[in-house]
């Protein structure tokens, strides 16, 4: 249990500096740009996002999971391998970000743009390697010079008054560089035959294809809100409800720490004890950050005025959605549910029924969705947000009590025990 916990703690140490990296570039962009200007990074970097979870299931996922199977020098090779597929991946990907930018009338941020995802991605393949064996202590530097590291450049930036999007997007890029370079001497690259990585491909698509189509459905309908109400009423919009989230990313660290420690944690303690020893390791990592996310949400329920204010300062219009920051507040919560409930899922590579829960998830939320924001803007499109994360949360409990069943089947025959319902091991955690 100490070990556990140790390891829990410098997991959430280590997306503490992600995530607070994050939140101070939002902060620090949103105060410094202009809305129409902050509205069109929210929308590139929303399309770098639905990129960089393309790259997380069909290489980084995989990565985790082999990766915590093997030992120190086959991951060192896993690591180079998914290096390369990487670097690959951007590719196909390049035309559709030049495309984004010249709808948006900003052509000449493409490269840029492009630069930062490609090396914002091999930051995070570098990364994913160490969190595989639980490293999360060693990955805590570099992920501090790129994310940190990301935000202090920029507010000294935006101090001087030399902030420009091309600026942001290249701090980005090199704050990612710096970070891989250090994460990738920590990990000790080992090269791997093309034949071997043509191989290692083939297995990641077997692995991750599923995955990746459930990346790419929650990363669009997520960015699908801010891009309809800069279609509908321009970048400004987008602006507001990207400010709104923002507030939301303190929470960041306890939703991705959580799955970066389930996963790998419940894949390793299925194969030692089963699915209830899987069980007990996710509800332990879930019940943490509920425990966590608890004190701050209720602190946005009831004082949503005053931390708007806090954060973009008294006269900012941020600060007129109240409301929209108390429905942010529970779709949170029904997120943070879904995502304790997939990564069970994950861990035993059942990334199909995860797909299943988060299309289900969006077709829920479409039609009230689409009603929601032509009628009341970004709090539509926050109540729109809420509709796909809590289906997405009923399904994914429908679908881990099931496959909790059917893992149990095997074990119980064999052991003569009765089934466990996961339902009771919460009551019990």
């Amino acid at each position: 249990m100490k070990a556990q916990l140790g390891k829990g703690f410098w997991s959430l140490t280590d997306q503490g500096a992600v995530s607070l990296g994050n939140f101070m570039t939002q902060i620090i962009l949103a105060r410094s740009l202009s809305g129409s200007k902050y509205g069109i990074f929210t929308l590139l970097f929303g399309v770098s996002l639905i990129f960089f979870t393309c790259q997380g299931g069909l290489i980084t996922y995989p990565l985790s999971l082999k990766g915590a199977t093997v030992g120190k020098i086959e991951l060192r090779k896993l690591a180079f391998a998914s290096l390369i597929l990487t670097a690959l991946l951007v590719v196909p990907l390049s035309p559709i970000v030049f495309g984004t930018t010249l709808v948006l009338g900003v052509a000449p941020l493409s490269l840029v743009v492009i630069l930062a995802m490609l090396l914002w991605q091999v930051q995070e393949t570098f990364r994913r390697a160490l969190m595989a064996h639980l490293r999360h202590r060693d990955a805590v530097w570099g992920d501090s010079l790129s994310y940190l590291g990301q935000a202090a450049v920029l507010w000294v930036l935006a101090h001087k008054g030399g902030m420009t999007l091309e600026r942001a997007f290249l701090v980005l890029a090199l704050t990612s560089a710096a970070a891989a370079l250090l994460q990738s001497v920590q990990l000790g690259l080992v090269p791997m035959p093309v034949r071997q990585i043509m191989a290692l491909a083939r297995e990641y698509w077997s692995v991750g294809r599923w995955a990746l189509c459930t990346g790419i459905n929650e990363a669009a309908s997520r960015q699908a809100f801010p891009w309809a109400l800069a279609l509908l009423y321009g970048p400004q919009e987008a602006a507001s409800f990207q400010a709104i989230m923002n507030v939301l990313g303190v929470s960041h660290p306890v939703l991705f720490s959580t799955n970066n420690l389930i996963v790998p944690a419940a894949a390793g303690a299925h194969k030692k004890g089963g699915v209830r020893a899987a069980w007990r390791a996710s509800i332990l990592y879930g019940s943490v950050g509920v425990a966590l996310l608890v004190p701050y949400f209720l602190l946005l329920m009831v004082w949503p005025h005053a931390i708007l204010s806090l954060f973009y300062g008294r006269l900012s219009p941020y600060t007129n959605f109240r409301g929209g920051l108390r429905l942010a507040v529970l779709a949170y919560s029904f997120a943070y549910g879904a995502v304790v409930l997939e990564a069970f899922l994950y861990s035993f590579g059942r990334s199909k029924l995860v797909l299943a829960a988060s299309l289900v998830g969006t077709a829920l939320a479409l039609a009230p969705s689409a009603g929601s924001i032509v009628y009341f803007k970004v709090t539509g499109a926050i109540a729109g947000l809420l509709t796909m994360a809590a289906g997405r949360m009923a399904v994914s409990a429908i679908l881990t009590r099931r496959t909790f069943r059917q893992e149990s089947v095997p074990r119980a025959a064999a052991n003569g025990d009765s089934l466990a319902d996961p339902s009771l091991a919460v009551k019990g955690a």
